[in-house]
């Protein structure tokens, strides 16, 4: 298996299951959304994982992988946090998760741009939802009064962001000789 094909295996991975995220968050009630953080906690970290592992072995062939790097370590020090910060972590779960959906979202509107100067199509897309995850990030963080007594559809929206530009960044995977 080349590197190539690790990392898009890996992306594809970690896209459908912050998918399967987004289907657990809308099934479950909010109130029992703290025994979902050790879930939360893994895919965050695959998703990280993902990034890094993509910024490594693909260093000539990516563009924004600079960002893929930045959002990579974010996201697995955030999935660590999820996972080993004990009672903490439990009343700290909507703020780490807005801030990961809002600096995500930023990563993607910033790699978008290395997108369109590379004459890449999907800049458009990968700007648009990097921009709606962004949004979203930013009510949750901080517009709490809206936010909490909506987690599960912001939650719900957040993780099929996150999904759809993680399988976005897949398959332009493809494109990538």
């Amino acid at each position: 298996m080349t590197s190539k094909s690790f990392c898009r295996a890996l992306w594809l991975t970690a896209g459908i299951g912050l998918l399967l995220c987004a289907a657990a968050v809308a099934c479950i009630p909010a109130d029992r959304m703290q025994a979902m953080m050790i879930f939360f906690g893994v895919v965050m970290m695959a998703v990280g994982a993902a990034d890094i592992l993509g910024y490594a072995f693909l260093r000539g062939e990516l563009y924004g992988r600079d960002w893929l790097l930045a959002e990579g370590v974010i996201t697995t020090l955030l999935g660590l946090y999820l996972l080993l910060g004990g009672a903490d972590a439990v009343q700290m779960v909507p703020a780490v998760f807005c801030v990961w959906v809002l600096l995500s979202g930023v990563q993607r509107i910033l790699v978008s741009g290395d997108l369109r100067k590379s004459g890449a199509r999907s800049w458009r897309i990968t700007m648009a939802i990097g921009a709606a995850a962004a949004a979203v990030g930013f009510l949750m963080l901080f517009h709490q009064d809206l936010a909490i007594p909506n987690w599960n559809l912001f939650a719900c929206a957040a993780f099929c962001l996150q999904g759809l530009l993680t399988l976005l960044l897949w398959r332009n995977m493809r494109t990538i000789p």
